[in-house]
């Protein structure tokens, strides 16, 4: 392909290396992560309103169900987006693996395009699985089979570990770290009392 973009020689190996950078998609991972995070922190703010319960069954308000039906619906969409950028990079994969077969490259362009592609698709496949797992993993802890006591810390747990920033200072004082929970929850909005929770959580590891 590159042999029909090429004006001057010269140009050639320039449009060989921009075509080997581009012809495997992005993942579009941070965006994914930003937009998970996003959900995460309503959904935090919304079982710290609720108790943990998102039905009425359990005794959420109805204005809670309503928004928890619209953070569901939310993450369909993601999941949904997610199950196909993790087909099509399955296929990028199988056809940087078939690169020899490949009737418009050579068979030393075709060792090199499968030597530097494969592990790039490969690597990018894995990314967005992970999302999908998280995503997969957020959708089922909003569910009702799960305990409402249980379903805060597993959500927090959730992002820590696929999306937290590592046990970071979030810059509460000492006195502050040794609020009862019932304390943190009354002083703090619920975004500070959810980050409140990370550090507390992130000191005790570390003790």
């Amino acid at each position: 392909l590159q042999d029909c973009l090429w004006s001057l020689p010269e140009e050639k190996d320039a449009i060989q290396d921009w075509l080997w950078a581009n012809v495997i998609p992005r993942s579009s991972k941070t965006q994914v992560d930003f937009l998970l995070a996003g959900l995460q922190t309503q959904a935090s703010e919304l079982l710290i309103k609720s108790g943990g319960c998102v039905s009425a069954e359990e005794g959420a308000a109805a204005d809670v169900v309503a928004q928890v039906a619209g953070i569901k619906l939310e993450l369909e969409k993601v999941r949904s987006m997610l199950q196909q950028r993790v087909a099509t990079m399955a296929a990028h994969q199988k056809e940087m693996q078939e690169a020899e077969g490949h009737l418009w490259l050579d068979p030393v362009q075709a060792t090199s395009a499968r030597q530097m592609l494969l592990p790039v698709a490969t690597a990018r496949r894995e990314e967005l699985e992970a999302s999908l797992v998280a995503t997969v993993a957020f959708e089922n802890i909003l569910q009702d089979s799960m305990s409402a006591d249980l379903r805060s810390s597993v959500l927090d747990t959730l992002f820590e570990s696929e999306y937290g920033p590592g046990g970071k200072d979030e810059g509460f004082t000492a006195a502050e770290m040794e609020w009862s929970m019932k304390e943190a929850k009354k002083e703090l909005t619920p975004e500070r009392f959810r980050q409140w929770k990370r550090q507390r959580k992130a000191a005790s590891r570390r003790a």
